[in-house]
């Protein structure tokens, strides 16, 4: 096997891991949420990750048809 594919390998282990990590995150905030009375969860994720759109589709998170407002009070560098 050579680098290219060891390193591939590797990667791909890793993403594993780390969605298993945030499952068990999410399930667990989903959980105290739940416990303290809260009845929904909204949060902000950018419209070109892709990746973490899925992720939490996954979970049973759906898009909805609200709009996000900011205004940024300082400049990026």
């Amino acid at each position: 096997m050579g680098i290219g594919a060891a390193l591939i390998i590797l990667l791909s282990t890793l993403i594993i891991r780390v969605q298993a990590y945030g499952k068990i995150l999410m399930a667990e905030a989903e959980r105290l949420l739940i416990s303290v009375g809260c009845p929904k969860i909204n949060f902000c994720v950018r419209t070109d990750n892709d990746k973490v759109v899925e992720f939490y589709q996954q979970l049973g998170y759906a898009i909805e048809p609200v709009h996000l407002l900011g205004k940024r009070l300082i400049e990026d560098d």
